[in-house]
C-alpha cells in the first residue's frame, strides 16, 4: 500500500501517511500499553494544483511530548514548550530549505501543525466527545488558523478490530483509524489514508542537540558562567554547511573587549563547534540579534581549525574558550557587559 493514491472520498482531501509516521505511533502505544498517550502531528497541505483540484494532506512526522505530559488510563494531556520549541525548529528549517531552493516544487510548501494523535482507553476507535469539543475550540480560535484538523485514534490490542475505510494495520497489535474534522463540520469524518514508504515523502531530519540532549545544554550553560562567559540568547542560522540550521550564540566575559561568536551543528558535540571572535557590542538588544550576529560572523575568521571527531565528545564549550584564552591572551582592558546579558539559552526571537 504505498505510491498510489486511494480513490478520493467525495468531500475530504487525499491523505498520504509517511510509514515513519505508523512506525512512531506503534512503539509509542506499546510504550505506554496501560495508559493513554499521543503526539503531535506535521506535514504539509497541498491546494490541489496536480490533483483536479482535491487537496492532498501529506503527513510527514510526528513530535513527542516531553515528560511532563500526562499519561493515565483514561487521560492524555500534551502541549508543552519542547513540543512547541521543536515544531519551530522544524518549520525554520523547512523554511530555510525552501529558500535554498532544495525542495523539488511539489514539496515547495509550508510545513504544517496538523492535529494530534493518542491512544484510547480499550477498544476505543474513534474520538471522544472531549476531543470532538477540544478539536472545535482550537479551530474556533482564529490565532490558530487552522480550518480543520486531523485526530488519528491508536488501538493496541490483541483482539482484530475488523476493517474500516480509514483504517490502518501497522502490525499484529497495532491498528490507526484516521478522523478528520474540519471548523464548518459537526463531527469528525473517517478519512481513508495511504501509506507511502519514507523515501518517497521528504524528511525532516532529527531533533537538534539543543532540544534532544537538553540537559547537555543545560551543562554547557552552567559550566560558561562558572568561567565567568556570559551567553547571548540563542539564534539560528544556515552558517556551518549542514544542510541544517546551526545553533548559535555570543559570549562574553566581563572584563574583554571581544565577544566570541560561537555555532555549533544540529548535531554537536558528534561534529564540533566553530569559534569565530568579533569586537564587543551590546547584547542586551534581542530584536536584532540575527542580523548582527550573520554580519560580524561574515567579517571574522575561525580562532582554530575544528578539532577531530573523536576529540570533540569530551570537551565542552568552556574548555575550548578557555584554551583559546591561553594560547592567544584574549584577555584585554576592562568594559562594561550589561546587565541582563545572559545567561537564558532561550531563542532570540
Amino acid at each position: 500500500m504505498s505510491g498510489m493514491p486511494l480513490p478520493q472520498t467525495p468531500g475530504l482531501p487525499n491523505l498520504v501517511v509517511a510509514q515513519c509516521v505508523l512506525d512512531k505511533m506503534a512503539g509509542a502505544a506499546r510504550a505506554w500499553q496501560a495508559d493513554e498517550t499521543g503526539e503531535a502531528l506535521v506535514g504539509l497541505v497541498e491546494p490541489g494544483l496536480h490533483t483536479n483540484g482535491v487537496p492532498g494532506i501529506y503527513l510527514l512526522d510526528t513530535i513527542a511530548p516531553d515528560d511532563s505530559a500526562l499519561r493515565m488510563a483514561h487521560t492524555f494531556q500534551q502541549g508543552d514548550p519542547h513540543q512547541d520549541e521543536l515544531l519551530w525548529w522544524l518549520q525554520e528549517n523547512w523554511h530555510a530549505r525552501r529558500q535554498r531552493g532544495d525542495l523539488p516544487p511539489k514539496w515547495d510548501l509550508p510545513l504544517r501543525y496538523l492535529g494530534d494523535w493518542h491512544k484510547q482507553p480499550g477498544g476505543m476507535t474513534r474520538p471522544s466527545q472531549g476531543d470532538l469539543r477540544t478539536a472545535k475550540a482550537w479551530l474556533r480560535d482564529s490565532e490558530n488558523g487552522m480550518d480543520f484538523l486531523l485526530a488519528p485514534i491508536v488501538t493496541s490490542q490483541r483482539q482484530d478490530p475488523g476493517s474500516a475505510s480509514n483504517r490502518i494495520r501497522v502490525d499484529g497489535q497495532t491498528c490507526v483509524d484516521f478522523w478528520y474534522l474540519q471548523r464548518q463540520q459537526r463531527d469528525f469524518t473517517g478519512i481513508p489514508a495511504t501509506v507511502y514508504q519514507d523515501g518517497q515523502l521528504p524528511g525532516l531530519g532529527a531533533s537538534p542537540w539543543h532540544l534532544r540532549e537538553t540537559q547537555r545544554l543545560e551543562s554547557e550553560f552552567d559550566r560558561l558562567l562558572e568561567t565567568g562567559l556570559i551567553p547571548s540568547p540563542l539564534v539560528f542560522l544556515d552558517l556551518l554547511d549542514h544542510s541544517e540550521l546551526d545553533i548559535c550564540f555570543l559570549l562574553g566575559r566581563p572584563g574583554a573587549e571581544q565577544l566570541f561568536l560561537i555555532a555549533t551543528p544540529p548535531d554537536y558535540p558528534a561534529h564540533p563547534a566553530e569559534i569565530r571572535i568579533t569586537a564587543f557590542m551590546d547584547l542586551e538588544d534581542d530584536n536584532h540579534l540575527h542580523e548582527r550576529f550573520l554580519q560580524r560572523w561574515r567579517n571574522a575568521q575561525p580562532l582554530v581549525a575544528p578539532p577531530e571527531k573523536s576529540q570533540v565528545g569530551g570537551r565542552n564549550l568552556a574548555s575550548q574558550i578557555e584554551e583559546l584564552e591561553r594560547n592567544g591572551d584574549l584577555r584585554t582592558a576592562p568594559v562594561t557587559v550589561p546587565q541582563g546579558a545572559g545567561p537564558s539559552p532561550r531563542a532570540a526571537t
